[in-house]
């Protein structure tokens, strides 16, 4: 009997032969097939087995190949593991076994791992998202060959329809095992697999070839539209993203510029709901005002004047220090303020002189308090509209570092304003110096 043509199909695209593999094997059709079509065509592989321990023969088919690799001279790794509810399993799997596939690398010095995902897992999963209504490049699901965290993933089967491997187990001998559960529709993929799947390849047999093709195109776009918004923020200060630049972006790019910020930001893949997507989309054109839009728990989008950025700050604490004599007090912020009577050379950063006539202390370095006012030449104006006519944006104004005494701000150093003073001759003056921070 002539061998089956999948005996012979072409890899050398996709891995590196002179490199170990790391095989995903579960111990079905599709995953036996490949470990053939391997090891046929001279590769060196270390299979990977999970055992979940989720049916009483799972302990059974887990020694079965364990024997089976072995007597073909591969070695084989085995890690079994629970989870303790069927929600915890189907969010935690995937995790876990990519997990695994690359420990198994790093022990035999790969970066090769193999699976056996075939096109009907690709069609499936495609309907599947279209019909939860994921984004749209999240219809990306799996591709022949992509490397993530330094690791080359390859997936040779995503062309070939899982009938086809079958042929292939019952042409070569090759031995495999059912999982009962996959009769079942309780699950989401088997209603799809057993209801959608006959109906799609009856009404185009080419299904897979559609599916792989519209695949294909929206991983261009997405890399088109990564490329896109890595130029635009490169562009841009990520503390005062331009509002106007940004509205003028296409809506993907716009869409793709926001994640990025968010994950740059909180180093995490935030995932915004469509409803809070849109309401920055539409937020975020010029003319505004100045807003704050808590995006999570620890996550704020501020717009201010024109420019927005995203920050994981949270409210800052209010703080005093007691200013009681002359000499250096340093802040929370960082930085450090020096108190003279007598003005210092080769000091650097923000300087006020203060007029005083009896006693000066104690003085206060604090943060912004309600109510707040600064003597002015005409009268008494409150801080908090000195900050909005110097444009301060919102998010800076509760952490900026004022000085003052039992009744009002005598310096504020972010705008480097002092209180109004009479200079009168008998007056004399307090000699203040801002330090940077280091």
């Amino acid at each position: 009997m002539a061998s089956h043509p999948l005996t012979t199909m072409q890899l050398d695209a996709l891995l590196d032969q002179n490199t170990p593999v790391i095989i995903g094997l579960s111990g079905g059709v599709d995953s036996m097939v490949l470990f053939d079509v391997l090891k046929r065509q001279g590769y060196t592989l270390i299979a990977a087995h999970i055992n979940h321990q989720k049916r009483p023969e799972a302990d059974e088919e887990a020694a079965f190949l364990k024997t089976y690799v072995e007597e073909h001279g591969m070695p084989i790794k085995t890690m079994r593991c629970t989870f303790e509810t069927d929600a915890a399993f189907q969010s935690d799997a995937r995790n876990v076994r990519l997990d695994f596939f690359k420990a198994c690398a790093q022990q035999y010095k790969t970066n090769q791992i193999v699976l056996a995902h075939h096109q009907d897992d690709l069609i499936e999963t495609f309907f599947m998202r279209i019909v939860k209504g994921s984004p749209l490049f999240n219809l990306i699901s799996m591709s022949p060959r992509h490397v993530m965290d330094g690791y080359v993933f390859v997936r040779p089967f995503l062309s070939i329809a899982k009938h086809v491997l079958y042929d292939y187990a019952k042409t070569e001998n090759i031995p495999y095992f059912e999982d009962a559960s996959n009769r079942s529709d309780m699950y989401t993929r088997n209603r799809f697999r057993h209801q959608m799947m006959p109906w799609l390849r009856e009404e185009n047999p080419a299904i897979g070839d559609a599916v792989a093709a519209h695949t294909e195109a929206l991983s261009q776009m997405y890399d088109l539209v990564d490329t896109l918004s890595n130029r635009f923020l490169e562009h841009e200060d990520p503390c005062a993203v331009s509002v106007e630049a940004f509205a003028a972006l296409n809506r993907l790019v716009a869409e793709a510029v926001l994640k990025k910020m968010i994950k740059q930001t909180s180093h995490t893949a935030l995932t915004l709901s469509k409803a809070l997507l849109q309401r920055l989309l539409d937020t975020l054109k010029p003319n505004q005002g100045n807003l704050t839009i808590p995006l999570d728990k620890t996550l704020t989008l501020y717009l201010e004047y024109d420019t927005f950025f995203v920050s994981d700050r949270s409210a800052p604490a209010a703080w005093t220090i007691k200013v009681d004599g002359w000499g250096r007090y340093h802040c929370p912020d960082g930085r450090t303020y020096v108190f003279s009577d007598h003005k210092l050379a080769h000091m650097h950063g923000k300087y006020a002189e203060i007029c005083y006539n009896c006693t000066v202390f104690p003085l206060y370095l604090r943060t912004r308090r309600p109510g707040d006012t600064m003597r002015c030449d005409y009268g008494h104006k409150k801080v908090s509209r000195m900050l909005i006519d110097e444009k301060v944006p919102p998010s800076m104004r509760d952490r900026i570092v004022l000085l003052s005494d039992e009744q009002a701000v005598l310096w504020i150093p972010f705008l480097n304003k002092t209180c109004h003073c009479d200079h009168a001759a008998n007056h004399q003056k307090i000699h203040i110096y801002e330090v940077e921070a280091c």
